[in-house]
């Protein structure tokens, strides 16, 4: 006879993996998505769209020590905490401030993220 786990027993578990998808799926999705929706929606000009998936390199030249001196400092678990929530801001940047400035500041933040996780 089988048992099934009641749902409220496999709420930690949908949590966690509903989470994990969101901090994990974003980076894919934004380089997919990201363009169409600043030249579609936002009606951006090409070099600034350009500038904001190109300033990406750039800020994980500036993040990579700081990120590196946090990781040493905090511990992995807590590294990856942090990862998320600048996921999670991100891509909040991504679908709620609608101009030139939300997207910088979300690809910045998700670069951040990448840089971070990275670390850990």
């Amino acid at each position: 006879m089988h048992h099934h786990a009641s749902l409220r027993a496999m709420l930690p578990l949908l949590a966690f993996t509903g989470l994990f998808v969101l901090v994990y799926a974003g980076e894919p999705v934004k380089y997919g998505f990201l363009l169409i929706y600043m030249e579609e929606h936002l009606k951006l000009s090409p070099a600034v769209r350009g500038a904001v998936i190109g300033v990406q390199p750039f800020i994980e030249l500036l993040i990579m020590p700081f990120s590196i001196g946090l990781g040493r400092r905090l511990g992995n678990v807590w590294l990856m905490c942090i990862a998320a929530a600048l996921g999670v801001f991100a891509n909040l940047c991504f679908a709620l401030w609608p101009s030139a400035t939300g997207m910088f500041a979300g690809q910045v933040l998700m670069t951040a993220r990448t840089e971070t996780r990275r670390q850990a």
